[in-house]
């Protein structure tokens, strides 16, 4: 039923037997903070109508001065609102079960590096998740996670020596299926908020 993609078999994957239609990823390195965080992300994602969302506060990249800084916060009434930021962020995320039926799992060609990038732009533009460089995430979830200490320093992937070649690769593998690069020179273009507003429309319109 689910497709696979360049990612592993499904065959017996448990979520499907289970009828699972909510899905978390975590890294070891995230603290849980409320335990109501997976309920506010489920709500969050029912009210906007976005299939994915992530925490985009681990490390330093969505973050000014040390503190979570978003390039928009959007209001839906009923005490949800998404921030959007710049940077893709994969320590925490949220798929509805949609999401894998539509585009598979990760593409396993990527070892420990954009994998997550790639997945989640695949989604954007399935309009399942916001557009590049408008990562949708709980406006308030660093009231509901937090991250370990210097986890970036401690971190086992980036210690390794093939971490630079991995990630020069996964480079190569993002830019022959999108065309474009997850960052550095010849980005994803970025695209002005007000065509952003109109897609979040669409999408909550349409129940995508």
């Amino acid at each position: 039923m689910l497709k696979t993609g360049q990612s592993q078999e499904l065959q017996n994957w448990p979520g499907d037997k289970q009828g699972i239609d909510h899905m978390f990823i975590m890294e070891d390195d995230i603290i849980i903070k409320d335990e109501n965080v997976f309920e506010k992300y489920i709500e969050a994602s029912k009210k906007t109508g976005l299939k994915h969302l992530m925490y985009g506060y681990h490390g330093p990249a969505n973050k000014r001065n040390g503190k979570p800084f978003p390039r928009k916060i959007v209001d839906y009434g009923d005490d949800v609102s998404i921030a959007l930021n710049r940077h893709c962020v994969g320590a925490f995320t949220y798929y509805h079960r949609s999401c894998f039926e539509k585009v598979g799992l990760f593409d396993d060609r990527y070892i420990n590096a954009f994998e997550h990038v790639d997945h989640s732009y695949m989604l954007a533009k399935e309009k399942m998740s916001t557009p590049y460089w408008w990562w949708a995430d709980v406006a308030n979830s660093y009231d509901y996670l937090d991250e370990l200490a210097c986890s970036e320093d401690n971190s086992t992937i980036r210690c390794r020596p093939d971490w630079v070649e991995n990630i020069q690769n996964s480079i190569k593998v993002f830019e022959s299926k999108h065309f474009y690069k997850p960052a550095y020179d010849n980005p994803v273009p970025d695209i002005d908020f007000n065509i952003v507003a109109e897609i979040l429309k669409d999408i909550k319109q349409n129940g995508k």
